[in-house]
């Protein structure tokens, strides 16, 4: 089922004494019932200037960048500062601190670490002990990293920035045979199922989620893209995927969280009007019991917003 809406365009008509005699666009929109499983609770941690992304560790930490130069905050669920926390540099292959420059995104790595994707010179995947913060040899990339995420077995789907091409690496970095896949189309992020049977990516060209079906096996890796998880993608942040395998997307442009199963069937969406007002990005607890996001600010500062699962 679905609904068509009509929306003013605010490039043609911003200047005209009323507004509201520019154009309407048409768009498509699933008809499903608010997700009200979550109710906002409050503002967390410290204050974070352009944060871009955000993640939960395999200990329930919090990992959020902070501008695009970092440097990295880590924190409990209460938004306390861990002792290690800030991170400003990583490892490289040869042991040499770098400064975490160009920051991307987070994953969660093999052996209790947390992946940090930066555009450093070269781009590099640092990696990090989430119980102490030690610094650990990172990975370094041919390319320019546009986003990050893993499967529940290390695997990185890496995707380049400025293209809807993305990689399969192993643990280590090793590019597998088959990859890359995707074009040339401009992109926001990247994110995949726990047993890597899909991958997800925000296609920012043509305004769409793509689908993306298929296997790692060994060092081999096969996908094909299929139909698309999200035709209306316009104004899509980051996509998260949860324990249970379902998917979330943060649309800044209609201020709401899109939740999707595995199969891609809409479930339902996260809306409130005075909290949720332009979400760029999101996470959940490892129990489930909060959900972190943090929202489009531009240049001013903000916080990780809070919100609890109902009993």
């Amino acid at each position: 089922q679905g609904r068509i809406a009509a929306q003013d365009n605010a490039h043609v008509s911003a200047n005209h004494p009323r507004r509201n005699t520019g154009y309407s666009e048409l768009l498509r929109m699933p008809v499903v019932k608010p997700d009200s499983s979550y109710i906002y609770a409050r503002e967390i941690g410290p204050i974070l200037w352009r944060p871009g992304d955000i993640a939960v560790d395999d200990l329930g930490h919090i990992w959020v960048t902070t501008e695009k130069h970092g440097p990295v905050f880590v924190m409990d669920s209460s938004g306390t500062m861990l002792d290690f926390s800030p991170l400003k540099t990583g490892e490289n292959g040869f042991f040499e601190s770098v400064w975490l420059d160009g920051i991307v995104g987070f994953a969660r790595g093999t052996f209790n670490t947390m992946l940090v994707a930066c555009n450093s010179e070269p781009p590099m995947i640092f990696r990090f002990d989430i119980e102490t913060g030690e610094s650990l040899p990172g990975i370094e990339l041919s390319f320019r990293v546009g986003g990050i995420t893993t499967d529940a077995d290390g695997h990185i789907y890496a995707l380049e920035k400025n293209t809807s091409r993305w990689y399969v690496l192993s643990q280590t970095g090793i590019e597998l045979t088959g990859s890359p896949f995707g074009g040339r189309s401009s992109s926001g992020d990247i994110a995949v199922l726990s047993n890597g049977a899909a991958v997800f990516v925000s296609d920012s060209s043509e305004n769409i989620i793509q689908t993306w079906h298929g296997a790692v096996e060994g060092s081999y890796s096969q996908y094909w893209n299929v139909d698309n998880l999200q035709e209306n993608g316009i104004g899509a942040g980051n996509i998260f995927v949860d324990h249970q395998d379902r998917v979330f997307v943060s649309s800044s442009r209609f201020s709401h969280i899109a939740i999707y199963n595995r199969a891609g069937r809409p479930l339902g969406h996260i809306i409130d009007d005075k909290n949720l007002i332009a979400p760029l990005a999101m996470c959940k607890s490892n129990n489930g019991k909060y959900l972190y996001h943090i929202e489009v600010i531009g240049n001013g500062p903000t916080r990780v917003r809070q919100w609890l699962k109902k009993p």
